[in-house]
């Protein structure tokens, strides 16, 4: 009877049953885990068998609710979409081993699936689940989905404008005060203009369509310049989705973009409560540890068949956007999975070369060129990876983990935990720092233990796999226990040794206040369209400039005879006037070059 009580007040207040989230970058191992620990519960092996809780004596029967089998809810926004395995990272049926996984694989690829879509679908099966007495492990994936579904105040602050899911998908509350409107009219009035603008021929040109749009988001990006430098500085040029956002942000508030982020970052924190009890399990590597397996994992997927996947999804495309019909908006959706950028040009070049010879098969005549394309599409493939898993482990730090263990106080009395000095930790450790003065560390992420009734946050450390048992799966094994059995919860510094700095937020976490993300123009290289190469943030520029086409480029304008895109002589010193109007020197380029050789 007890037990069922606590079922139906479950269904009633979801805030009253606990949640597992599984974190990390992409290629980490989160799958894995959570399936190791579903399977765990379900067959009530390890420390959850039997034998495995061991209440002390003389406590009181324990009446708390308690899960007899786990299921998977996976919060990727491209694992929505029907087929592309391979594209999207799915588990197979032989990994999942009898694991139920939810929202994978049931969404057309004509449509899109928003963050608000999500949360409301992972709302209803939790409840179910709850109601099974089966544990729900959230697995992300796209973070944006995970702290929307965490946290009740990260979708009731915002606008009405429309989210893409993606882990930048910053947009803010309605702040249009009704106040005189002082903006220039003259500004306002072209600012609308651009937007109004669809895929009508460029005047003065006949380019294709893609040029078409690159043109486009390129004039938007310089209106954007003018309205919010900051937010600018942060936009790739073609990235026409977002410049659109940020232009929309200021025609419907009046404030501009970067300026209500950075209030909202101020205060809303704060005031965001988690929807669930949770365990957040952060999987982490360092990036010289992961980098070598991203890397080995995409040469996977290519081998695998990723690039006739990106053929099926462009086949799609034709049937669903005929070229007499308006354009598909490749910013949003399917189109953003990993590999269907980085192969156009080769599949570009391969479909304009289908049939040439007469008899229905390319011809070989270009067969360099396309080992290039080939070449510079799989480096596409593992820089953008590398750039996605950077973009997550800085909004993991920044907006979730440290997060957890402030609302919550275990793994540590963050807040007033057993051992965590009361009140908020002790001096200022109790927001995840690293203990604060008075508190010392059992005020902050390495104090004493806490109990296993309130949120707590932990680091697993991935980076060495022949030490994944003893470093990822035990203690992942151990801590879902104790969490769900309400027993005292380890310091996270017993777990991890760097949890005191990575479950303390940074200095900053807005990128319009970090240097590092802003765009830089290489001097050398161009896009197909002969515009410069413009990339953003310094781990996209590093990548650029350690690539085979950059190298090549800088070989040709120094005089190599190898093959290059380079834009002419670029050479030490040499002063280049760059798309944003600054100028620097050919010595940055070059010397990169000269010191990874």
């Amino acid at each position: 009877m007890e037990n069922a009580r606590l079922i139906a007040s479950a269904a009633a207040s979801p805030r009253r049953l606990p949640i597992v989230a599984v974190v990390g970058t992409t290629g980490v191992g989160k799958s894995q885990v959570a399936i190791d620990i579903a399977c765990a519960i379900r067959d009530g092996v390890g420390p959850f068998s039997p034998s495995g809780h061991n209440p002390a004596a003389g406590t009181a029967p324990d009446t708390h609710w308690r899960p007899t089998s786990a299921e998977v809810i996976s919060a990727d926004s491209m694992q929505v979409y029907r087929g592309l395995p391979i594209a999207t990272n799915k588990v197979t049926q032989e990994e999942a081993r009898g694991i139920k996984h939810h929202l994978i694989d049931f969404m057309d690829l004509g449509h899109e699936y928003g963050v608000r879509e999500f949360v409301d679908d992972a709302q209803r099966l939790i409840a179910s689940m709850h109601a099974r007495s089966t544990l729900p492990i959230i697995v992300g994936g796209t973070n944006y989905y995970v702290q929307s579904l965490l946290w009740e105040a990260t979708l009731a602050s915002e606008s009405l404008l429309p989210h893409s899911g993606d882990e930048d998908a910053d947009t803010p509350p309605n702040n249009r005060e009704h106040t005189e409107d002082s903006r220039d009219p003259a500004l306002l009035a072209r600012v609308r203009l651009a937007l109004d603008e669809t895929d009508a021929e460029v005047p003065g040109e006949a380019s294709p369509a893609l040029a078409q749009a690159q043109a486009r988001s390129r004039r938007l990006h310089a209106l954007l310049a003018e309205v919010d430098p900051k937010m600018a500085a942060t936009r790739h040029p073609n990235d026409e989705r977002k410049i659109r956002r940020s232009l929309e942000v200021w025609l419907q508030t009046a404030h501009t973009h970067s300026s209500i982020l950075s209030q909202q970052r101020a205060t809303h924190e704060s005031n965001s409560t988690l929807r669930y009890p949770t365990l957040l399990l952060w999987l982490h590597a360092p990036f010289t540890h992961l980098t070598p397996r991203l890397d080995a994992r995409c040469e996977t997927m290519v081998a695998s068949g990723l690039v006739d996947e990106v053929r099926a999804v462009r086949a799609w495309e034709r049937s669903a956007y005929p070229a007499s019909g308006p354009a598909p908006d490749r910013t949003r959706g399917i189109f953003q999975a990993i590999g269907y950028k980085e192969f156009s040009a080769y599949l570009d070049a391969e479909e304009a070369g289908a049939g040439k010879d007469g008899e229905g098969t390319r011809k070989d005549t270009d067969k360099a060129e396309m080992d290039w394309l080939w070449g510079e599409g799989v480096e596409g493939v593992k820089l953008a990876t590398r750039q996605y898993a950077r973009r997550q482990i800085a909004w993991i730090k920044n907006k979730m983990a440290w997060k957890v263990l402030r609302h919550g106080g275990g793994g540590g009395g963050t807040e007033g935990g057993e051992g965590g000095g009361g009140g908020s930790g002790g001096g200022g450790g109790g927001e995840g720092g690293e203990g604060g003065g008075g508190g010392g560390e059992a005020g902050g992420v390495g104090g004493g233990v806490g109990r296993g009734d309130e949120d707590a946050a932990y680091v697993l450390d991935a980076s060495d796999l022949s030490l994944w048992s003893d470093r990822v799966l035990q203690p992942a094994l151990s801590l879902t226990h104790a969490f769900l059995h309400h027993l005292p919860l380890p310091s996270p510094t017993s777990i991890h040794p760097s949890s005191a700095a990575l479950l303390s937020p940074s200095a900053s976490s807005a990128p319009i206040a970090d240097p590092g993300f802003e765009t830089r123009t290489c001097p050398v290289c161009t896009e197909r369209d002969g515009t410069p190469k413009v990339l953003v943030g310094r781990t996209a520029w590093e990548g650029h400039v350690k690539g085979r086409r950059h190298r090549e480029g800088v070989r040709r304008a120094a005089g190599g005879g190898r093959r290059g895109r380079g834009r002419g002589l670029v050479g030490v010193g040499e002063t280049v006037i760059m798309g944003n109007g600054t100028a620097e020197t050919g010595v940055d380029v070059l010397f990169e070059m000269e010191q990874d050789e």
